[in-house]
C-alpha cells in the first residue's frame, strides 16, 4: 500500500488526474474526507500500471485541504 506522504495540489476539472477522484472531489467542500473503493478496471480500464494486478481494489482516501482560485 502506498500512503501519500503531503498533499498533491491540482486543478479540479482539468483532467490532469484520475477521473473518479476528479469528480469526487468537485463535489466535496474544504475540510471533507472521502473515502472511494473502485476495482482496478473502473479506474485504469484494460491498461496495464506497474506491478498492479488488473483484480485488484483500489482504495483512495481523500481530504480536501482547501480551494484556491487560480485565474
Amino acid at each position: 500500500m502506498r500512503k501519500a506522504e503531503k498533499p498533491l495540489p491540482f486543478a479540479a476539472g482539468s483532467g490532469t488526474i484520475i477521473k473518479l477522484i476528479d469528480d469526487e472531489v468537485l463535489q466535496m467542500t474544504p475540510g471533507e474526507k472521502r473515502t472511494i473503493i473502485a476495482p482496478f478496471n473502473q479506474i485504469y480500464g484494460n491498461s496495464k500500471r506497474g506491478n498492479l494486478s488488473q483484480d485488484s481494489i483500489l482504495i483512495f482516501k481523500l481530504e480536501l485541504l482547501s480551494i484556491n482560485d487560480i485565474h
